[in-house]
């Protein structure tokens, strides 16, 4: 039998009963066995979101090769410039895709750096950027037009995991694509010297009334 004990850390137990065999019990004493299984549930669950999560966050990417595929092949066929940047964008998607697999490939190493705090600089800027970059082909699919406001190379920058910034943003960057509507314009900006207090307060943007 499997149960979960309550409180603050729930706790999964499951409990393994057998008769006692012996004269002096007759039949009416059990032994009973509880063992832990929290860690074993917590990793369970842990490996199937991010399975989850890393089977999502590779379609973006293949999205984005596909797209530059059909852009190469057609009016930028003949064009070296654009030929050139698109070919380093799809280097760049190739190689987050790799890096997906690799974890994929490697989840004992993610369970021991679940809790470690990343120590790497990110530019945000540049990220936000090159995931734009990235999206601009399901942009330009959607009818949708992008506008950003991210100021210069190195002014923001943030601690953490650059494959995680690149996920934060691309979901984000990827959602309002999808909602805006053809037509529709995403504006991509980004606020500097805000406290995470401030970050709950920032301005929305203002709606007209009828």
């Amino acid at each position: 039998m499997a149960f979960e004990s309550i409180g603050v850390q729930p706790r999964f137990w499951r409990a393994l009963a057998q008769p006692l065999e012996s004269p002096a019990a007759d039949g009416r004493q059990l032994v009973v066995l509880l063992r832990d299984e929290t860690d074993a549930r917590r990793n369970e669950r842990m490996r199937a979101d991010f399975l989850a999560n890393a089977s999502h966050e590779l379609r973006t990417p293949l999205a984005s090769l596909a797209g530059f595929i059909d852009t190469l092949r057609g009016h930028a066929k003949d064009d070296p410039g654009a030929r050139e940047r698109f070919l380093g964008i799809m280097a760049s998607q190739a190689w987050r895709m790799a890096r997906l697999i690799e974890d994929l490939m490697s989840l004992s190493r993610i369970e021991l750096n679940e809790h470690i705090r990343p120590s790497a600089e990110v530019d945000l800027g540049l990220t936000v950027q090159d995931v734009m970059d990235a999206l601009a082909p399901q942009a330009r699919e959607a009818g949708v037009a992008f506008e950003a406001d991210l100021g210069e190379r190195g002014q923001a920058l943030v601690v953490g995991e650059r494959d995680q910034v690149v996920q934060v943003a691309q979901n984000l960057i990827d959602n309002a694509v999808k909602y805006a509507g053809r037509g529709g314009k995403v504006r991509v900006e980004l606020e500097r010297g805000v406290t995470a207090e401030g970050a709950v307060t920032l301005r929305k943007p203002q709606t007209s009334g009828v």
